[in-house]
């Protein structure tokens, strides 16, 4: 997002715009940081930009250790630090048992982790035929694991996805020419595939 486009929607200066996105910079250096050395205890890290501007991590361990990351930073009046019960590291094990147990399921989906809400979303053009699969799945689990994807799953009607079967999928990591393939992405309905930050733009 450019600086002026920041700035219009987020009714703040260019200034402040600029400020902010010299701060997401930092903080994204710092959280790779946080996840490579406190990956069982950070449940999510995301930033908030209305009503006021924060970085959000969520933890399930101690919270004085996770702070600590940040007493020598001039970041600790935007860093919000909440509680969660389930790590980042179990959401996306269970984001790929989900998948899994998915595979066969005729009802088009797609599925992806929302670090915020602390679940595996099921994105599907029809909800009632996609809920009665995965309901007539998780019967067949017992009452721990149906519990944590009952805990931990849901599933939403989305009517912009396309009919993935008509679709390629595209999966972040893979070479394509001289760049690198990222995320999925969709926007207005149709359907994307992002490359790395360091592709050129051809």
């Amino acid at each position: 997002m450019r600086l002026n486009q920041y700035a219009q929607r987020y009714r703040v200066s260019e200034d402040e715009a600029l400020n902010r996105m010299n701060l997401q910079s930092e903080l994204a250096l710092l959280s790779e940081e946080l996840v490579k050395n406190e990956r069982e205890h950070i449940g999510g890290i995301w930033f908030e930009h209305e009503p006021e501007f924060k970085y959000v991590v969520a933890i399930t361990g101690n919270e004085e250790q996770i702070r600590a990351y940040f007493d020598d930073q001039s970041l600790s009046d935007i860093v919000e630090i909440v509680r969660v019960d389930i790590s980042l590291s179990e959401l996306q094990e269970l984001l790929e048992f989900t998948s899994q147990i998915t595979a066969d399921f005729e009802t088009n989906h797609s599925s992806a982790i929302s670090q915020k809400s602390q679940v595996i979303e099921i994105r599907t053009v029809s909800l009632s035929n996609c809920l009665e699969e995965f309901e007539a799945t998780v019967d067949v689990f017992c009452s721990q694991e149906s519990h944590l994807l009952e805990e931990h799953i849901v599933v939403i009607e989305d009517e912009t996805l396309d009919d993935l079967s008509s679709t390629a999928q595209i999966f972040a990591g893979h070479a394509i020419t001289d760049c690198t393939s990222g995320w999925n992405v969709t926007r207005y309905g149709q359907r994307y595939g992002s490359t790395a930050g360091h592709c050129p733009n051809s």
